[in-house]
């Protein structure tokens, strides 16, 4: 019995999250009590604040103390009086409650738009905001008169979201051996298609069209072979802007990957390969744009070489039935550079280098011929099988990312902290026709929904031998 086996359908994870980066800026708004509480404040004045105080340096207070001494109080918000705090309550429109917490108060949503920054990634750091009470006489706290002379001051952290390294996200995602794969070295043109159904980008879910034309080509008596595999994508740019307002559906092509494929040894029932996977950094840089200035705040060049060592069986119990099975590490050789604006200047400045985590690939296929026709000489000619896989992914590591402060600013860019496991199942069928022409159509579902990075993906690998 020959040993056959058609290639297996992989599940092209194209959005592996290695990372997702996050320029960090922390604004200090101040509102004065006594204009607020007496004359109300006006859209015009709320504004006019918020500009005054961003453009000027962080606000610097003492320590809270949380205690009513005599004079000027600094108290933290989390540690106020319960007089105090049901008044600062109060005083921004909020209902009360067991703890204290602010979301966006009356004409900050309209300041937030207008200076790009996505209302839903603003959070309240009640760690650093405070409340100043004149409490002249000392002793108990007076609603009348210390509260309405003093001042409240408390910081919104606001984030901007975007890619860690251009090449390997949006669907076009690090390859992975078990994409339209066999264990036996093979002469072959390859063409896959991907369409991902509900990719959970940055700002919404979209579908991703991926297209990944290649070579194979083997040497010394089909022992060993080098593939080399293209891919492009219509997916979202590589230029982004704070305000969301992004190109969709651009043309963009990702990282080459070679793979060398060396055949261990091949039995009647039994083969087995070692190889190494090599991705070249071939995609466009990653650069996020401030939407009111037009400035560049980020760059992310793409430099990542990253290497992958795999290993691959293939094992026929009969003349039916074949199983394969593979496992790959990708790990992240060199990282790439990240440059952030210079806040004082023109240009950027050089704020470090970012490495990807290291993922580890785990696959299981097993194939089922529905029915075969040989040649003469006893080579296939033309056949159908059924086809299951499963596919599993697991960092074993944490990215080493890149912190870079600038007054209070700060850019966290690319510091993944939580494990993921990735969890997909593929089922497909392959044609065979007059032994050169190799069809597959297969979809690919997620069996784990928090760590999911497409509802679906539909499948279509061709194959054409020489």
């Amino acid at each position: 019995m020959n040993l056959v086996a058609l290639e297996t359908f992989g599940d092209a994870l194209g959005n592996i999250p290695s990372g997702t980066d996050v320029i960090t800026s922390t604004y200090q708004f101040t509102f004065n009590s006594g204009m607020f509480v007496n004359s109300g404040l006006s859209g015009g004045q709320f504004t006019g604040w918020l500009t005054s105080l961003n453009s000027g340096p962080a606000i610097s207070f003492s320590q809270p103390t949380g205690t009513l001494s005599p004079g000027v109080n600094t108290v933290a918000l989390t540690n106020m009086p319960s007089g105090v705090a049901s008044d600062v309550i109060a005083y921004l429109g909020r209902g009360g409650g067991g703890g204290f917490d602010v979301t966006l108060p009356p004409g900050l949503a309209d300041y937030v738009l207008s200076h790009g920054i996505d209302p839903t990634r603003l959070s309240f750091d009640k760690e650093h905001s405070f409340v100043e009470i004149n409490n002249p006489s000392g002793g108990g706290y007076d609603h009348a008169t210390d509260f309405r002379n003093g001042q409240i001051a408390y910081d919104y952290v606001a984030e901007y979201l975007i890619p860690s390294v251009p090449g390997r996200i949006y669907g076009l995602g690090r390859q992975k051996i078990t994409e339209n794969m066999t264990p036996v070295p093979t002469d072959r043109f390859i063409f896959d298609y991907s369409y991902f159904h509900g990719v959970p980008l940055p700002y919404g879910k979209m579908p991703v069209n991926r297209f990944t034309p290649g070579l194979e080509k083997t040497f010394f008596n089909k022992q060993v072979s080098v593939e080399m595999r293209f891919p492009f994508a219509a997916t979202i740019d590589n230029t982004l802007h704070t305000n969301n307002e992004n190109r969709l559906n651009v043309a963009r092509i990702g990282d080459a990957t070679a793979i060398l494929k060396f055949l261990v040894f091949k039995r009647e029932r039994l083969a087995m390969t070692l190889g190494l996977g090599m991705s070249l950094p071939l995609a466009e840089d990653t650069r996020l744009f401030d939407s009111t200035t037009g400035r560049e705040v980020i760059r992310s060049k793409n430099q990542s070489v990253h290497l992958m060592p795999y290993v691959g069986l293939l094992y026929a119990p009969n003349d039916r039935v074949f199983i394969q099975s593979y496992f790959q590490v990708d790990a992240d050789a060199n990282g790439s550079s990240i440059y952030v604006a210079d806040l004082a200047g023109e240009g950027t400045l050089f704020a470090g280098r970012a490495k990807e985590r290291t993922f580890a690939y785990t696959s299981l296929s097993m194939g089922y011929w529905m029915f075969r026709n040989y040649c003469q000489h006893g080579t296939l000619k033309n056949g159908m099988n059924l086809m299951g896989e499963l596919h599993w992914t697991q960092s074993i590591d944490r990215s080493a990312g890149v912190r870079h402060q600038q007054d209070n600013y700060l850019f966290d860019i690319g510091r993944e902290q939580r494990n993921y496991t990735v969890v997909n199942m593929t089922l497909g069928s392959r044609f065979l026709i007059n032994e050169k022409t190799n069809i597959g159509i297969g979809y690919s579902v997620p069996l784990r929904n928090k760590t999911r990075q497409f509802d679906g993906e539909l499948r279509v690998a061709v194959n054409r031998y020489f």
